[in-house]
């Protein structure tokens, strides 16, 4: 297992989460040098906060810990295979409590997490339920927007960009918050500018995309 610092981690997803090291001392009622203790490594996580700052942070205490389920390429690319399987075989419910189950098992393991809710947003035509639909969208938007503290530029390109899809597809219309995702994509090495125009087109903003074009 790969093993991090936990103040190091909880530096990290502190920023990620756009809060100040006095903004999240008030959040968990401890004192501001505490934070920075933690943070710095001058002092360890009381024990008292694992439970606390992985469920305001939503993520796992393993990944606070600095846990990663290693696996190699073969392994994630059977898991890929299966579910891919399964996905074409069963219903899709079935094949939805499978794809969970994996997205439990390995909720650190982001090129697994990216391939798993990728095989779902190939697989969401399937969903008969508009309601389920939408359901099912918001989902995969929030296992993405975890892989975000993904260390791997492609992971992250990939995932910002698949958001947008989804905020622009299957209904959901909302284009400004595709927009601002579409944005925070780092290191553009993807060409972000034909799901803009989308986004222009879907609003009425015609000379925009005409001109983004």
């Amino acid at each position: 297992m790969q093993k991090k610092q936990v103040g190091e981690i909880i530096r990290e997803i502190r920023n990620k989460k756009g809060k100040t090291q006095e903004q999240l001392a008030e959040i968990l009622e401890v004192s501001m040098p505490a934070i920075s203790k933690w943070e710095s490594g001058r002092t360890n996580l009381d024990i008292s906060m694992l439970p606390i700052i992985p469920r305001y942070f939503n993520v796992t205490i393993d990944f606070l810990l600095g846990f990663y389920n290693e696996m190699n390429v073969e392994d994630i690319k059977g898991i890929y295979d299966d579910m891919m399987n399964k996905f074409l075989d069963l219903r899709f419910e079935d094949a939805e409590k499978e794809w969970s189950n994996y997205l439990r098992q390995y909720p650190n393991n982001y090129l697994l997490v990216y391939e798993l809710v990728t095989i779902g947003v190939f697989n969401m035509e399937k969903i008969k339920s508009i309601e389920k639909m939408h359901l099912f969208a918001q989902n995969l938007i929030n296992t993405f927007e975890k892989c975000t503290y993904s260390d791997d530029l492609k992971i992250k390109q990939g995932l910002y960009f698949q958001m947008v899809n989804l905020y622009i597809m299957l209904m959901l219309e909302d284009y400004d918050k595709a927009q601002i995702v579409l944005n925070e994509i780092p290191e553009q090495s993807v060409n972000p500018n034909f799901l803009l125009s989308i986004i222009h087109i879907n609003k009425g903003e015609f000379e925009k995309a005409n001109k983004n074009i």
